[in-house]
């Protein structure tokens, strides 16, 4: 036991002697913890958004009034149709386009509407989240509206995913870990290479 604690010692005056080594130790967690803990974050806010309103109407202003109002959506612009909409999808303008209906009020008011959500897809997860967040606004808002056309109004929204349909994660983490495989492998590699060269006395420093 002596020999152990005489070892702990030994090994903790050597830290405390050494500034590189104690910028690893400490260092380098604190500014993982800071940026773990608050730089990366799973809330997607502020989403390049587009709407397609050809009607103008009371009920689309006032779903264009909430998707500004929320700090989850950034409404970039108006637009005239949904190939231009699509355009600014594929030119990475815009990562979501609410697609309303000509005729939403006259349909809420006749008790079935719809809308149509065109979503980047090429981040699995974040796609999810923008359909999530843009589905709960739109279903509140056109439910306000629904509720003072009619008691029983049934709105369906219509969800396309651009770039990946599926929603396949294996796009998004088969690069990453492809990376990280290189990255190990060429770290092992180099500790192999060394360790042999030490060992077959060929190593000169």
């Amino acid at each position: 036991m002596r020999v152990f604690l005489g070892f702990v010692l030994k090994e903790t005056y050597h830290v405390l002697r050494d500034r590189r080594t104690l910028l690893v130790l400490f260092g380098l967690p604190l500014v993982q913890m800071v940026l773990f803990g608050y730089a990366l974050r799973n809330e997607v806010e502020n989403i390049s958004t587009a709407v397609v309103d050809p009607a103008g109407d009371a009920v689309s202003r006032q779903v264009l009034s909430a998707l500004a109002g929320s700090r989850y959506f950034d409404v970039r612009a108006t637009l005239p149709s949904s190939d231009v909409a699509r355009d600014w999808l594929r030119d990475g303008r815009v990562r979501l386009v609410v697609v309303l209906e000509p005729d939403l009020q006259a349909n809420l008011a006749a008790g079935s509407a719809e809308y149509q959500l065109l979503v980047d897809g090429s981040e699995p997860n974040t796609a999810r989240t923008m359909v999530a967040y843009a589905t709960v606004l739109l279903q509140t808002t056109l439910g306000k509206a629904a509720r003072a056309a009619g008691p029983a109004v049934r709105v369906e929204p219509v969800v396309h995913m651009a770039f990946n349909r599926g929603l396949e994660s294996a796009y998004l983490f088969v690069p990453g870990l492809m990376a990280l495989v290189l990255t190990l492998v060429s770290a092992l590699m180099t500790s192999v290479t060394i360790t042999r060269e030490k060992e077959l006395g060929t190593m000169e420093v």
